[in-house]
C-alpha cells in the first residue's frame, strides 16, 4: 500500500501499491477489502508508477509519480486512466506535490525545481525566485498549505530557508531562517508557522513564527522529542490540533505530542513499524479527516485510525482479492509479468485473501 486520497463521495481512498503496478480503491463504510482499479500504464520511467501523491480536483483524480514529471488523470465517472508528462528534464524524486488556487505546485530534487502545472493542459512551468540562492541541490521534503500560500523549509545544514510560494501571484519567496541549524517539519495554522528542527546551541526546538512576516515569535525547546542532527526524517510531519502539535512517526516509532498551553511532551502511541525498505518511511502518506487522523504505512497492510481528540488508535486491515491478484501479477499465460512487480512482491502477497 502506498497512499491513500478521499474523495467528496465519503471515506473512499485510493491506494496505489508500491509493490506492484496497481490502484486500488477502499470504501471504509464498506469494509476493509480494496478493489482492483486497473495499472498505470504508458510509463516512460521504469519506477513512474510508484506514486507520490493522490489529488481529486472536481470530478476528477488525479495521480503524481514520485520519480518522473508524470501523471495520470482518471474521471471518477469512468475510471479510466489516462497518462501525461507534463514537463521534460531529469529529475531525482518529486518530493511536494501541492493544490493551490486551481494549479499543481511541484518541487523536485536533482535539480532543485519548482514548477506550476495546469491541470487544463497538462503542461508546468518552471517558477524562479528573485534570489542569487543558489538552491541546486537543495531539497523541501515538507510543506503545509494555507489559504492561497505553500510553505516549506529547506534541509541543508546550517543555510535554513523557508520557501514561500504565493499561488495567487504565481511566485516564490526564500527568507533565511536565522534561529535554526537544521529544518525538519514545518506546520502553518492560521497567522502561525510552525517548525522543528535544530538550534545552533545543539537543541532540538520548535519555533514559532508569524506566518505573514516569517518572523520569530517564539522558541520551544523539545527534551523528549527525538531529533538526529542531519536530514534524516525522524517524523513524517507535525500537524496542529487546538494547542497540541502532533509529530507524526518517520523512522522513530513514537508518536509525540507537544502541549503548546504547557510546554510538555508525552508519547501517546508506541508504533513498531518496519519500514518498507531501508531507508523509506513508515508512513508514507497522512490524510486528516475532521478530528481524525488516518495514516497509511509502507511496510504492511494496514490504515492506523487516530482520534485526535481520545488519542485512540485502531488498525483497519486492507485485503485484495485473489481474483484480482492473479490480474495484476500474472499475464494470461501465467507467466510473471515482470514490468508490474517491484522487489517487494511478498509483502503484497499479505494482503491477498
Amino acid at each position: 500500500m502506498s497512499l491513500g486520497a478521499c474523495t467528496d463521495d465519503g471515506i473512499v481512498f485510493w491506494l496505489p501499491s508500491m509493490e506492484v503496478n496497481g490502484l486500488f480503491l477502499m470504501d471504509i463504510s464498506k469494509g476493509n477489502q480494496a478493489a482492483f482499479v486497473g495499472r498505470f500504464p504508458n510509463c516512460k520511467d521504469d519506477k513512474a508508477w510508484q506514486i507520490k501523491s493522490v489529488i481529486c480536483f472536481e470530478n476528477k483524480i488525479y495521480f503524481f509519480s514520485h520519480h518522473a514529471f508524470e501523471l495520470w488523470e482518471m474521471d471518477k465517472k469512468e475510471s479510466f486512466l489516462k497518462h501525461y508528462t507534463y514537463f521534460s528534464g531529469d529529475t531525482g524524486l518529486i518530493d511536494i506535490v501541492v493544490l493551490a488556487k486551481e494549479k499543481i505546485w511541484v518541487v523536485s530534487r536533482t535539480p532543485f525545481r519548482i514548477l506550476c502545472l495546469d491541470l487544463d493542459i497538462k503542461r508546468a512551468e518552471q517558477i524562479h525566485w528573485e534570489t542569487e540562492l543558489e538552491l541546486q541541490n537543495n531539497i523541501c521534503i515538507s510543506s503545509s498549505k494555507w489559504e492561497d500560500k505553500i510553505y516549506m523549509c529547506t534541509r541543508l545544514e546550517k543555510d535554513v530557508y523557508m520557501g514561500v510560494i504565493d499561488a495567487r501571484k504565481g511566485n516564490v519567496r526564500f527568507h533565511r531562517l536565522n534561529d535554526l541549524w537544521l529544518a525538519k517539519n514545518i506546520a502553518a495554522w492560521h497567522g502561525r508557522l510552525y517548525v522543528s528542527g535544530i538550534s545552533y546551541d545543539g537543541a532540538a526546538v520548535l519555533m514559532e513564527y508569524d506566518r505573514n512576516e516569517v518572523t520569530a515569535l517564539a522558541r520551544h525547546n523539545l527534551d523528549r522529542i527525538r531529533l538526529n542532527k542531519d536530514t534524516s526524517i525522524d517524523y513524517r510531519g507535525i500537524l496542529v490540533h487546538g494547542n497540541k502539535i502532533f509529530f507524526i512517526p518517520g523512522i522513530v516509532d513514537e508518536f509525540m505530542i507537544y502541549d503548546l498551553e504547557n510546554d510538555s511532551e508525552k508519547n501517546i502511541l508506541n508504533l513498531k513499524m518496519p519500514a518498507l525498505v531501508e531507508g523509506t518511511l513508515p508512513f508514507l502518506d497522512v490524510q486528516r479527516i475532521e478530528d481524525y487522523l488516518y495514516l497509511f504505512p509502507g511496510s504492511f497492510h494496514k490504515i492506523v485510525k487516530l482520534n485526535l481528540n481520545t488519542l485512540q488508535a485502531e488498525m483497519i486491515d486492507v485485503c485484495v482479492r485473489k481474483e484480482d491478484y492473479k490480474e495484476i501479477v500474472f499475464h494470461s499465460t501465467g507467466q510473471m509479468n515482470h514490468e508490474n512487480v517491484n522487489v517487494n512482491l511478498e509483502r503484497f502477497l499479505e494482503w491477498v485473501v
